[in-house]
């Protein structure tokens, strides 16, 4: 801060201006072409549903939420390191459904669901 003197032996203090950044972000706003091969990636938020019945595969979440949501989405399994008889997997859940996929009813009764904490692990599990 700039400190500047007066008469009376008091100090000014100001505030320093803020410095107008030359390399700002910008956002596109042209219409997007179907079928066009440059476009905008959608954010994803991943999610965690648990106490699935353990023959239950990663084409049957798919197909689940295809059905829900009428969009396909990325789905893994999870590797538990205990011994469990059930189930879990990470959704890769558009932003614009998440608060779909975040509702009781969306989800059959008993299955446990919530944001995913941490890190997804990486191709060491089953994904579609």
């Amino acid at each position: 801060m700039n400190k500047a003197e007066n008469e009376d032996g008091f100090v000014t203090v100001q505030r320093r201006k803020r410095r107008t950044q030359a390399n700002r972000n910008l956002c596109g706003k042209a219409p997007a072409t179907p079928g066009a091969s440059v476009r905008a990636a959608q954010p994803n938020t991943p999610v965690y549903i648990s106490r699935l019945h353990y023959t239950t595969k990663v084409e049957d979440i798919v197909e689940y939420v295809r059905q829900k949501l009428k969009y396909t989405l990325r789905v893994q399994l999870l590797e538990s390191h205990r011994n469990v008889n059930f189930q879990a997997f990470v959704l890769r859940v558009p932003n614009c459904f998440l608060h779909l996929a975040m509702n009781e009813d969306f989800w059959p009764q008993g299955v446990v669901f919530r944001r995913f904490r941490g890190q997804v692990p990486q191709d060491s599990t089953k994904k579609t």
